[in-house]
């Protein structure tokens, strides 16, 4: 070691940087590794662990499903099959919009065969910034800033590439944006996360042990053992049972607030998500005190030469639309829309639907693109646990629609039935 005997203190602190690197470096990699390890229903896992899942085995797929929660929620490839003779599998997730979705798109891109049908499903959201609601008053500081550094957590649901952060940056997502999406799909990012989530975890169960979050199976089947309503307890436990020895059903978790079970969760074995209520009135009351907020914070009603998509999502969408057409994918867009209450609070539905028609539907349609929209109207509140999210109610009646809409676009026959 003569060249520490030398006292180079620049090369004694890049040996301890380096010791101290390098196990770090080390450890993401088992952690990363660990992560991406599937469940006995992979497509019931993390959006990583479908999306994986999905490109090792899309020959098994005649028709995907891509897009963000409301795609997840939504559209139920084990309700559709039946009707469409297809064998479909959902890659949607929360919080999952384009900037993620672009990356996921270019990991599966090339192995989508080409009797695959691809539903894409967007909506106005899509357009305008994740923080930037349509009822402006009621969050104002969302108004300051439309990518807020401490809002870009939809960031964070599937990595853009650092190959991508320049094209990011030129669209006009801003640097603290694409630097928290290369940062946690970093060299170190799984070691930052993992330290992140424990200590999420442990503050939430000391504040409150019974609060059920959908990140904590344990806590959450502590909610019916716990239940005080016997009658309540027998029937939501039947209910469970029936689910998760129901075909579709990966798992089976209750939700609810404080002890008190208000729905069941099925994560199904195609990658989507089916909120059965067991409360009806609890989840109507939220979507009542949202809509008070709206109507008491609203400005008055814009009109549509104020309604603009936000440049970098409008770019972001042009991109997949290119990269789609490149590779040939047989492409369906699909247009979502949100709960009744949302536009009869702001009183700008027509705004929107006008700019999805004049301007969404006529970019896809000018590249020669299929765009198919079912009857929003025919659905009420009732049929959403929130805002935009359908209920199992609520996809009894969407998805015989989407059915109609869909069938005249998807290619004859369908794989055979891999599971």
């Amino acid at each position: 070691m003569r060249w520490l005997r030398s006292g180079s203190i620049g090369r004694m602190v890049l040996l301890y940087g380096l010791s101290f690197l390098l196990p770090l470096l080390l450890f993401n990699l088992w952690l990363v590794h660990r992560s991406l390890q599937p469940s006995a229903s992979p497509l019931a896992d993390s959006l990583p662990i479908k999306t994986q899942y999905y490109a090792r085995n899309a020959a098994n797929f005649d028709l995907v499903f891509l897009g963000d929660s409301r795609t997840y929620c939504n559209i139920q490839p084990h309700l559709l099959d039946p009707l469409l003779n297809t064998h479909g599998v959902n890659l949607g997730m929360w919080g999952h919009y384009f900037a993620t979705q672009y990356g996921q798109l270019q990991d599966i891109v090339a192995h989508i065969p080409k009797e695959t049908t691809v539903v894409w499903s967007i909506g106005h959201r899509n357009f305008e910034p994740v923080d930037q609601y349509l009822w402006w008053d009621v969050f104002p500081p969302a108004q300051k800033d439309p990518f807020p550094k401490d809002g870009a957590w939809w960031l964070d649901k599937y990595p853009i590439g650092i190959k991508n952060a320049p094209l990011y940056l030129w669209w006009g997502y801003p640097w603290h944006s694409v630097k928290r999406n290369c940062t946690r799909f970093g060299p170190l990012g799984e070691v930052f996360e993992t330290a992140s989530a424990s200590f999420f975890t442990f503050t939430r169960r000391r504040n409150n042990p019974v609060l059920v979050l959908e990140g904590f199976p344990a806590a959450a089947a502590g909610v019916l053992e716990s239940h005080p309503d016997a009658a309540v307890l027998c029937d939501t436990t039947q209910l469970k049972k029936r689910l998760e020895s129901a075909s579709f059903s990966a798992r089976v978790l209750p939700l609810g607030e404080g002890d008190s079970p208000t729905s069941l969760v099925v994560y199904t074995t195609q990658g989507s998500y089916c909120r059965y209520e067991l409360e009806p009135a609890y989840f109507r009351k939220g979507q009542q005190q949202l809509a008070e907020k709206m109507r008491a914070g609203r400005k008055a009603v814009m009109g549509p030469e104020q309604y603009a998509p936000s440049p970098p999502l409008w770019r972001n969408f042009l991109a997949m639309l290119d990269c789609f057409e490149q590779h040939g994918v047989h492409l369906v867009v699909n247009e979502m829309e949100e709960a009744p209450f949302l536009y009869e609070a702001w009183g700008g539905r027509e705004v929107l639907r006008r700019f999805m028609r004049e301007q969404v539907r006529a970019e896809v349609e000018r590249r020669d693109i299929p765009y198919v929209r079912v009857d929003f109207d025919q659905l009420q509140d009732a049929d959403y646990f929130d805002w935009d999210h359908l209920n199992a109610n609520g996809l009894s009646r969407f998805t015989p629609m989407l059915a109609d809409v869909l069938r005249p676009y998807l290619h004859d026959g369908s794989v055979e039935d891999a599971f």
